[in-house]
């Protein structure tokens, strides 16, 4: 089985529309269930986003909609901040795992521990081709190499 392809992914649900639009602010991605929750369901990229940044984008987008969509919503009480802050962490922390899987990670690890090299997140970033936060969110969530195993 290979590694989870967010593109690939969006292939098989012919129920989500993917679109690139400009956003507002720092927003970089948006996924609407549509009023009723029935779709279809559409997924936003802003359209000046990298190619990285446009993969990991979608697979967060596409986390969200596997999880029922998103949950932020246009004059939600700010109470509700800390709720979807919490969601998006779990989202981001999902996106991580699929994009840096964990067995992949440690063998990289214990590879470059074995010739005395420490991994940086820019290593990272290159060998899964990942953006910077999903590259950090998969070395600080997952856990820890280890000494290589004799």
């Amino acid at each position: 089985m290979g590694r989870w392809n967010p593109w690939t992914a969006l292939d098989a649900r012919p129920d989500v529309v993917l679109r690139h639009a400009p956003l507002a602010g720092t927003l970089i991605g948006l996924c609407d269930v549509g009023a009723d929750g029935r779709g279809p369901a559409t997924i936003t990229l802003a359209c000046d986003l990298t190619r990285r940044e446009r993969t990991a984008v979608l697979a967060h987008e596409l986390v969200h909609l596997e999880r029922g969509g998103g949950i932020d919503y246009e004059g939600a009480p700010a109470a509700w901040n800390s709720v979807v802050a919490r969601e998006e962490r779990i989202v981001d922390r999902e996106v991580a795992c699929r994009l840096v899987p964990e067995a992949e990670l440690r063998r990289f690890a214990r590879a470059r521990a074995g010739v005395d090299e420490p991994i940086t997140i820019d290593d990272v970033m290159e060998e899964w081709d990942v953006p910077e936060w999903v590259a950090r969110d998969a070395c600080v969530n997952q856990p820890r190499a280890g000494p290589p195993r004799a």
